[in-house]
């Protein structure tokens, strides 16, 4: 027996999230299909299902719900009549036949007459969802009646349970078929286990399909799905992952993402792309794209290293990257292009891969005996900066080098994030050909370690900025690279105690500075790192920020613009995004409406599951995006590289005076999507106060300037871009202005 309280993941949506009718008819302006059937087993790990009439045609009308019941692990069990007529009864009676026979020769025989393409694409999904123990079918049938009549098993209900366990019931007319579902004159009624009065209805529909299911009612025979039929419809099923995506494509059925799956398509290059890589190759093929976010640097490296293919005889590319997630985007882009077919191996060398050391190197010396006539002349290695920069991976650049004598290509993603002393490692002299690739290439409050990603990747050697992005029409799509935004500014003080702490590192910060800068004392620049970073998280965690968040969450309910709405929460105070899910909680019963959202945080996994084809991450932002869910609440770890393109509007609940890190949480948002017209940003800047308790002096006069200059810095590069860039300059000066009075 199937158990349904089992837990796949915490991915899958409940039940209770839906706005379900009592009935539905296909004479009614809603369509069963798309406003039930879809968006319930999207959300399933169970259907169970019993209909007079069964055709495989129906899958055309689950869509994209199909897809995600499978990424659920979701499993199906069917009970369809077959109609025996006068004779097949004779046959049996006189014992020259069995029924198990009887009815495994009709359906081959069904099988052997199909020949139209989009019925034979049907029975090929039903034969993968059999082959991969997807869906379990029996059969039904009755014996004659006294009265002559060959009668047939006509019922026709349905039951789905999800992750929680909750149950939804349906009986009514509609067969299990494209004709049931859509076409027919159909209707039938829906009972939920957890609304009031309507579990006995599930319970009753439920016992009766487990009594059909275990073969123990009265008229109905149930046997088992015949096995010769079983096997001839697993032999013209899907034999692969990409085969399987490709018949989904073929029969509109939509696949987010398209997770894990290998299907090769040819990526156009877009005119400011192909200049940004003349301008790499001109400068000796090295140097450093600024991009900004959105704008397609992956594609654009890839196109690089595509140049140095048509050159290099053997070549190993090597891409390093700031967070594990990562790599797995860069692999699954590569996957879609034309230059897989000419890589012999795409490699990963991060936090989730074993002994990736030995694979590599025995990957390096299959790559040398590869003959000159052949195609695959490349591997490809994606790796973290932390793995790219350890002393076991240079240990085997070394031992690869002394056999093979490969020229190497190092693409640098987020560049900007190598640049520190102990990454700096990953970048070996030896690789010959170097690329950069960040909207923001330089280290914040870092100048050496900025100065050595310039030295060792050489110049910026193209720009392409936000303003341009925004104001570029893509002339595939007649529409700007990138959508253009709404910047709304909200103010809020520190508490004097917030600001007491703040003045008191900023008098810390001043002697050290003073100290170091005099050399009197000895004294490493990490101690000082440490007293910037304690004091910037005070104006980021400030306290007065959230009332100004809920007054924000306010107004966006009132004006109905609660969806796909991004927030930003602390990634060093976990408190914060806990309090943010609750307020959500608290105002959807103030409301009576359930306000949906998610967590995206560390505590999500990124690793790729192989049953699912996916990560948690993934699902989560597949369901953003269908609109499943209104909010996302974000950490850090939604910084770079994810993309997040169906966000509509994004509240700064936590943003520091990094501009790496506000600019590219505003390019996020800035990416395009069906429908998205344009984007808003909330920031919600802290403007401080002197409070004359603590004395003013070089402290505190100094933390307001601190302040004060970073988040004129971050307000100014926001409303610079913005579509409203007038209004809101004017309530910027208009506040600093109210501020310098007051001081």
């Amino acid at each position: 027996m199937i158990s349904y309280k089992m837990v796949i993941s915490n991915m899958s949506l409940s039940f209770s999230d839906l706005h379900l009718e009592r009935k539905y008819t296909t004479e009614g302006e809603l369509s069963p299909s798309k406003e039930f059937y879809n968006p319930v087993l999207s959300r399933a790990i169970l259907y169970q299902r019993v209909a007079g009439y069964f055709s495989s045609s129906s899958f055309a009308f689950i869509g994209d719900g199909l897809y995600s019941f499978i990424q659920n692990n979701g499993k199906m069990q069917f009970i369809f009549n077959v109609q025996l007529l006068e004779e097949d009864y004779k046959q049996i009676e006189l014992g020259l036949s069995h029924p198990e026979k009887i009815i495994e020769s009709k359906f081959l025989s069904d099988l052997s007459t199909i020949e139209d393409e989009c019925v034979k694409n049907h029975a090929k999904l039903l034969g993968w969802l059999l082959a991969h123990n997807i869906l379990d079918v029996k059969i039904g049938y009755l014996e004659p009646s006294i009265t002559g009549q060959t009668p047939i098993l006509h019922q026709k209900s349905g039951v789905f349970v999800d992750q929680n366990g909750n149950t939804i019931a349906f009986t009514g007319s509609n067969n299990e078929s494209a004709m049931g579902w859509e076409y027919n004159s159909e209707s039938f009624y829906v009972f939920c286990d957890w609304k009031s009065g309507q579990n006995d209805y599930v319970t009753e529909i439920k016992s009766e399909f487990d009594l059909l299911w275990e073969n123990k009612q009265k008229k109905t025979k149930v046997i088992p799905f015949p096995e010769a039929v079983k096997l001839d419809l697993i032999q013209i099923a899907p034999q692969s992952e990409a085969e399987y995506i490709k018949l989904l494509i073929e029969m509109g059925i939509n696949t987010p993402r398209e997770k894990g799956c290998s299907t090769n398509t040819t990526i156009k290059m877009r005119d400011y792309q192909q200049k940004a890589v003349s301008a790499w190759m001109d400068n000796n093929c090295q140097g450093i794209l600024e991009m900004a976010t959105g704008t397609g640097k992956t594609i654009t490296a890839l196109y690089a290293y595509a140049e140095m293919l048509k050159r290099e005889e053997k070549l190993v590319l090597l891409v390093t990257c700031p967070y594990t997630h990562l790599p797995i985007q860069w692999e699954k882009t590569i996957e879609r292009m034309d230059i897989r077919s000419e890589i012999r191996a795409i490699l990963r060398a991060d936090g989730n891969t074993k002994k990736w050391e030995d694979t590599i190197y025995a990957t390096a010396l299959d790559l040398l005996n590869v003959s000159k006539k052949s195609k695959q002349k490349s591997i490809v290695i994606l790796a973290t900066n932390d793995t790219a920069s350890s002393d076991k991976f240079q240990k085997m650049f070394e031992k690869i080098q002394t056999l093979c004598h490969f020229n190497w290509m190092i693409i640098s993603d987020e560049v900007h994030s190598i640049g520190s002393p102990t990454y700096q490692k990953a970048l070996n002299s030896e690789y010959q050909y170097r690329l950069g690739l960040s909207a923001t290439p330089d280290r914040y409050f870092d100048k050496s370690g900025s100065d050595f990603l310039r030295e060792y990747f050489g110049k910026t050697v193209f720009q392409f900025s936000l303003r341009e992005a925004i104001d570029t029409i893509n002339p595939d799509t007649g529409t700007s690279y990138l959508v253009p935004y709404d910047y709304h500014v909200l103010f809020t003080t520190l508490t004097n105690e917030e600001l007491e702490t703040y003045v008191d590192l900023t008098r810390k910060i001043i002697k050290l500075e003073n100290a170091l800068q005099n050399g009197s004392i000895p004294i490493e620049r990490d101690n000082l790192d440490r007293l910037y970073m304690k004091r910037q998280e005070i104006v980021k965690n400030a306290a007065n920020k959230f009332d100004v968040f809920t007054e924000i969450i306010q107004k966006l309910y009132d004006e109905n613009e609660l969806n796909h709405l991004l927030i930003y929460c602390s990634d060093s105070d976990p408190t914060q995004i806990t309090r943010v899910g609750k307020y959500l909680e608290t105002l959807s019963r103030q409301k009576k409406r359930l306000i949906k959202f998610r967590k995206y945080t560390s505590n999500e996994s990124s690793r790729v599951s192989k049953k699912a084809g996916c990560s948690e991450r993934d699902k989560i932002l597949e369901y953003f995006d269908k609109g499943d869910f209104e909010v996302l609440l974000a950490m850090k770890c939604l910084d770079e590289g994810v993309d997040v393109p169906s966000t509509r509007s994004a509240i700064l609940l936590c943003s520091s005076g990094n501009p790496k890190e506000y600019i590219q949480r505003r390019g996020r948002i800035l990416r395009p999507f069906e429908g998205k017209k344009k984007a808003v940003l909330y920031d919600i800047a802290v403007i401080p106060f002197v409070d004359p308790g603590l004395g003013g002096g070089e402290g505190g006069i100094t933390s307001v300037s601190s302040i004060l200059e970073k988040e004129k810095k971050r307000m100014w590069e926001f409303s610079k871009d913005s579509l409203n860039q007038p209004d809101i300059d004017a309530i910027i000066d208009e506040f600093l202005k109210k501020m310098v009075r007051k001081r």
